[in-house]
């Protein structure tokens, strides 16, 4: 009997976990509480990498930039390697993925999106500013040899050893 109770229970504890599957899925904004159970399950659009419009000009961030052929699948190798700071241009998104053209060659394929970003000049860094930070405006260094050394003043004034009182002298 006991073995009876065990064996229903486990059977409803995973009757239980697996109707939960449609549970787990991400809600997207077409999500409505009063639709029936399971209509309009559709997996939310992928919220990594950057979103670019289509028709812009881009440049590869990455000295070994991946460009595959064809959308890429769980085991695929990139055909190709692109150099930093190859001008793209963006035709579409897909997921975390990116159809470009590439300008030079006219190539087409699909690149990771987190390994696009703005042009930039080959001697510039790429620099994401924090919250609150404020971009630096370049300007002229002051060459270190012209500038003479100059100590700062001590914040805290000096500290004098404490006066020996001699013990064999009578007190004053």
């Amino acid at each position: 009997m006991v073995h009876l109770f065990r064996l229903s229970a486990l059977t409803s504890l995973t009757l239980a976990l697996v109707s939960c599957d449609s549970f787990n899925r991400p809600l997207g904004d077409s999500s409505n509480p009063l639709d029936s159970p399971g209509r309009g399950m559709v997996v939310a659009d992928d919220p990594y990498g950057p979103a670019f419009t289509p028709g812009t000009f881009l440049q590869t961030i990455s000295p070994n930039t991946a460009i595959f052929s064809r959308f890429p699948r769980e085991n695929d190798q990139p055909n190709k390697v692109l150099p930093d700071l190859t001008d793209v241009k963006v035709i579409s998104t897909k997921g975390s993925y990116v159809k470009i053209e590439v300008v030079d060659t006219g190539e087409v394929g699909f690149v990771p999106s987190v390994m696009l970003g703005e042009k930039r000049s080959p001697n510039e860094v790429p620099v994401t500013l924090g919250a609150g930070e404020i971009p630096v405006t370049p300007g002229m260094a002051l060459d270190p040899s012209d500038v003479p050394f100059v100590a700062p003043e001590p914040e805290i004034p000096g500290i004098e050893p404490p006066v020996v009182i001699d013990p064999s002298r009578p007190a004053e």
